[in-house]
């Protein structure tokens, strides 16, 4: 079970690279509108709620929510499969909703003294980064010093070079100052842990918390409903409801890695040869779920030097023989250009007969009473029919 998902993995790191390229975007840079936030358009970069519309950078933070869903089922699982009691596994939740709730904090205060040209402040939050890595680095236990000493060293600096911002450089430190992305996840990472512990088992109850997060999620969105449950203005920078919305994509990565996870104990095959560009195809196409018709126009004629820089026939027995090995129904459409009437007719009839087969989906043939004594010289077996048609 210590195979990683590669899956999870690549989708995980192409997220974070869109991450760091989105956040590094300059604003005064030209691009255009679809390389920011939608309702933050060039060139004045305010926000606009009545801009309609979304681009790939608002879906950057979407498909990070999804891999951490998708994470939890190997993450919490691989311990509980270790023996780890449920009691340790919920301190260990709990634990790192801490952790992450400090790093936000963290993060939020080092920017008070943001700066690219004062030497000290650069160094100074460059310290802080530092403190961090060694404050969370997972060091194996080697020799004599042992790994929670370099946590715990990592952790006083990043403490001592807080107070050099607040004593030293006079800025202002606050629980409200602090980085809103870290904090949605330390709050996803709490309620998505405890709610994966408790619906493991149960995927009708995890259906039921997803709709129920979805309700309240549209209700606090266009009425005051949920105002009751506001909480106290102290405590929400670290426990905010309207940060819970997300739930509703972790909750779809947690089951996605659910399924995935199952597959991966029992060795079950996710696809055939996975490496193989065919087998993509054959994703694509089992995906999508859609009748297929398999045309190529003709070549045109050799070039006075014998090239030709198309070859329609030879694609053609190419395709078709990737689609039989990998069992995928398709129709044939003899090559010919668009402008004759046999790619009109053959296309009219290919949508004609996919479009009897789509209505005649889920039909069933039942029998009415008894056959008539006149009928009992027809062979018939219902058996049989039932088999092959449903």
């Amino acid at each position: 079970m210590n195979k990683r998902i590669v899956s999870i993995d690549i989708l995980r790191g192409v997220t974070i690279f869109l991450m760091v390229l989105s956040a590094n975007i300059a604003w005064n840079s030209g691009l255009p509108a679809w390389m920011f936030h939608c309702q933050v358009p060039p060139p004045d970069f305010v926000f606009n709620p009545d801009v309609k519309g979304i681009t790939w950078v608002d879906l950057v933070f979407p498909f990070f929510i999804f891999t951490m869903g998708a994470s939890m089922p190997f993450s919490l699982g691989g311990k509980l499969r270790k023996g780890i009691s449920v009691g340790r596994v919920s301190l260990d939740i709990v634990k790192r909703w801490i952790i992450l709730a400090a790093f936000g904090l963290v993060l939020g205060n080092a920017n008070a003294i943001f700066s690219y040209e004062e030497p000290l402040k650069v160094l100074t939050r460059f310290g802080i980064w530092i403190g961090l890595f060694l404050a969370l680095w997972r060091i194996p236990q080697r020799g004599k010093v042992k790994p929670w000493m370099i946590n715990l060293a990592g952790a006083l600096v990043v403490v001592a070079l807080l107070a050099v911002i607040k004593f030293g450089f006079g800025a202002k430190l606050a629980f409200s100052q602090n980085n809103i992305i870290i904090m949605i996840l330390s709050l996803l990472a709490l309620l998505g842990g405890f709610i994966w512990l408790l619906t493991k088992e149960k995927p009708w109850l995890r259906l039921l918390i997803f709709i129920v997060a979805c309700v309240a999620k549209e209700l606090a969105w266009h009425t005051d409903v949920l105002k009751w449950a506001t909480l106290p203005a102290g405590i929400t920078w670290l426990l905010n409801w309207r940060y819970a919305q997300y739930l509703v994509i972790t909750l779809i990565g947690m089951s996605v890695g659910d399924i995935l996870m199952r597959a991966n104990v029992r060795r079950e095959a996710v696809c055939i040869d996975p490496q193989k560009v065919s087998t993509l195809i054959s994703a694509l196409l089992c995906l999508v779920i859609v009748p297929v018709m398999l045309w190529a126009p003709l070549d045109e004629r050799f070039d006075a030097d014998g090239m030709r820089y198309t070859d329609s026939q030879c694609g053609i027995f190419g395709i078709s023989r990737q689609m039989q090995r990998y069992n995928i129904p398709f129709t044939f459409l003899n090559s010919c250009r668009v402008s004759e009437q046999k790619f009109a007719e053959g296309l009219d009839r290919f949508a004609r007969v996919a479009c009897m087969v789509k209505n005649f989906r889920g039909m069933r043939v039942g029998q009415v009473g008894m056959r008539p004594k006149i009928f009992c010289s027809v062979i018939f077996n219902e058996g049989e029919l039932m088999q092959r048609f449903g």
